[in-house]
């Protein structure tokens, strides 16, 4: 019996919602293996480049927080967490969770990689 039976036939023993996970988990495994590898070729000024431009991509749509509103915004969630149930907050964050994109960190490619994780 070769690996890919094997796998199956654990699958097939597993309940559809434990499936699911072995299937999410295949879907991030082949995600990381496709994910391109960063240029070793570049400089330390062309990687500070590519991130100042990941992140003036993404400040059009996510205007910085002053500190009065980020102080505003702390007390604001204190103040409604204060008023939930811990079951209520499960539940908020679970859905905060499911609003995240399935595929993507957000990040660029390069962000991802050990090569660069240490530059």
């Amino acid at each position: 019996m070769n690996i890919e039976q094997t796998v199956m036939e654990y699958l097939r023993k597993l309940p559809p919602d434990k499936q699911q996970e072995v299937l999410d988990f295949t879907q991030f495994l082949n995600q990381k293996m496709s994910l391109p590898k960063p240029d070793p070729n570049l400089t330390p000024e062309q990687k500070s480049a590519n991130w100042l431009a990941w992140i003036d991509s993404h400040q059009s749509s996510n205007p910085p927080l002053t500190d009065e509103s980020l102080e505003k915004f702390v007390e604001k969630s204190a103040e409604q967490n204060q008023q939930l149930t811990p079951e209520e907050r499960t539940q908020n964050w679970l859905a905060f969770v499911e609003t995240l994109p399935k595929q993507s960190a957000n990040l660029p490619d390069e962000a991802l990689h050990r090569d660069t994780m240490y530059d």
